[in-house]
């Protein structure tokens, strides 16, 4: 059961985040977690006894204790990150305790943030430890708390039925950044998780927050490589918000050039669903452009998709989920067939053609502006202005 926490207990853990970025010399933040940790108690009623709280300085009125982190001030948000930081270069996964994961979980990523404001904070680290990456400052919008705990609730209901391997369901998060569906998805039983993620300070962090689920270290299409024969046919949940912009040098690093899609998303639609046990489910977070694009690469996109997997539903989410993009973005929900078809199904003509949003309004998130086209590029401005109002 979800407890809220009380005011005083509040006031400690926003005193936590703070002091972990200022401690002074000899003093570590294991040490610190290990007081308060032994502490708790005393501490909490220490604050509790106190007539009167004085206003809190502006650091600490931006740590708030209602949304989630992703949802912070700037401040707040580097605030945490820091202090996340620091127990995870200095703890032992194994080692922490419920406070710790507590302090863990508040890390929200660099997208949006500054590194150079905190380098003398970072200059602080190990050697050894991943420092943020700055193209993380554009690409590190990981999907939004709010988002992954509704596809948690939708994935409870398909639960019964997903395929499992020795009463496990194996799941596969292909790029994980620091693990939202793998959190959400935490209470649901009998998943047995693969989380892949190619930022090492991302993987680091995750693997800190989640000692029970294997966290690989690397290029999806590496993984691939080097695991696929080995669960292909096996999963029964993936979860997924794929890069969205064109792929890298790993592109070859899956030797199947069948699956040499240009763009990093399609890339991991295709492949992490395709290995997919049959009837297991896949979700993903996806440009727009997959679900209403005419272009002949967006159809065949759909074809070759189609005929592998059954579209169980899709949702059109409000412009502005991800902070800074413009882009449109779509929750599609897949079922992998028993097998390929020759052929698209001719109950799914006008999915291929595009028009599974025309048919399904109700699905879409919000009110239209504009006209939906081809967009899937994260790093153009959208054609025709095409945005959903929303929340």
């Amino acid at each position: 059961m979800n407890m809220i926490p009380k005011p005083a207990e509040t006031t400690l853990e926003r005193a936590i985040v703070l002091l972990g970025t200022r401690l002074p010399p000899g003093v570590s933040l294991a040490y610190l977690l290990s007081f308060v940790g032994r502490r708790r108690g005393d501490l909490i009623g220490l604050v509790t006894s106190q007539p009167q709280v004085a206003k809190p300085s502006a650091d600490t009125a931006n740590v708030p204790d209602g949304p989630a982190p992703d949802a912070w001030t700037p401040t707040a948000r580097t605030t945490a990150n820091l202090a996340a930081m620091q127990l995870a270069a200095t703890k032992a996964p194994a080692e922490m305790a419920a406070e710790d994961l507590a302090l863990l979980s508040r890390y929200s990523g660099w997208g949006g943030l500054s590194i150079d404001k905190v380098a003398p904070q970072l200059a602080k680290l190990p050697a050894d430890f991943p420092r943020p990456e700055t193209r993380g400052l554009i690409h590190e919008y990981y999907t939004p708390t709010l988002v992954a705990t509704e596809v948690a609730r939708a994935v409870s209901g398909f639960l019964a039925e997903l395929p499992r391997v020795k009463g496990k369901v194996l799941a596969l998060e292909p790029s994980a950044g620091i693990g939202r569906f793998v959190n959400a998805t935490k209470q649901l039983p009998d998943l047995a998780w693969t989380a892949v993620e190619y930022s090492a300070l991302s993987s680091k962090m995750l693997a800190a927050m989640r000692p029970d689920v294997h966290v690989w270290h690397g290029p999806f299409e590496r993984w691939v490589r080097e695991h696929s024969p080995k669960v292909a046919g096996k999963l029964g949940l993936v979860l997924s918000n794929p890069p969205y912009g064109a792929r890298g040098a790993a592109l070859t690093e899956d030797s199947d050039r069948s699956y040499r899609e240009k763009k990093a998303y399609a890339y991991f639609l295709r492949r992490a669903a395709d290995l997919l046990a049959p009837g297991g489910l896949g979700v993903f977070l996806i440009p727009s452009g997959f679900l209403s694009g005419q272009t002949e690469e967006l159809r065949s996109l759909r074809e070759n998709v189609l005929r592998n997997h059954h579209l169980v539903t899709a949702f059109r989410l409000p412009t502005g989920l991800f902070p800074g993009a413009s882009l449109v973005t779509d929750l599609v929900f897949l079922q992998k067939r028993p097998g390929t078809l020759d052929a698209v199904h001719p109950d799914d003509a006008s999915i291929l053609g595009g028009g599974f949003f025309k048919d399904h309004p109700q699905l879409i998130l919000g009110k239209e502006v504009g006209a939906p086209g081809d967009d899937d590029d994260q790093t153009a401005k959208p054609r025709w202005g095409y945005e959903v109002q929303g929340e």
